[in-house]
């Protein structure tokens, strides 16, 4: 049998959201969960996180938006602590601007 030490960074990362959603919260709350994962692992994740979290209310940190537009009904937008864009994925693809440099960024 395989333990846990010898799986990879994503199965860990897959692991991480099992043991999250096994005490059955109404609240998700994931933060960078994609991050150095593969994309095969990204896409096996975002799967993962959308069959396990239906009906839940999900907190996500990310920055790779195509997980976020993958995976979100709301999307808000927030920079320096300040909320930019809120509001629906296909309202908000393209509508976020960075404080910083005042240019649109493509979400």
């Amino acid at each position: 049998m395989q333990t846990a030490v010898s799986w990879s960074y994503g199965k860990h990362r897959s692991l991480e959201i099992g043991l999250a959603l096994a005490t059955k919260p109404d609240l998700v709350m994931l933060d960078q969960h994609v991050a150095g994962i593969s994309q095969e692992e990204t896409r096996s994740t975002i799967e993962l996180i959308r069959s396990l979290t239906e009906n839940k209310t999900m907190v996500i940190i990310e920055n790779d938006m195509d997980v976020v537009f993958s995976l979100a009904d709301r999307i808000t937008v927030l920079h320096h602590g300040e909320i930019t864009t809120c509001g629906p994925p296909k309202r908000n693809r393209g509508a976020a601007r960075s404080k910083r440099d005042g240019k649109k960024h493509d979400l």
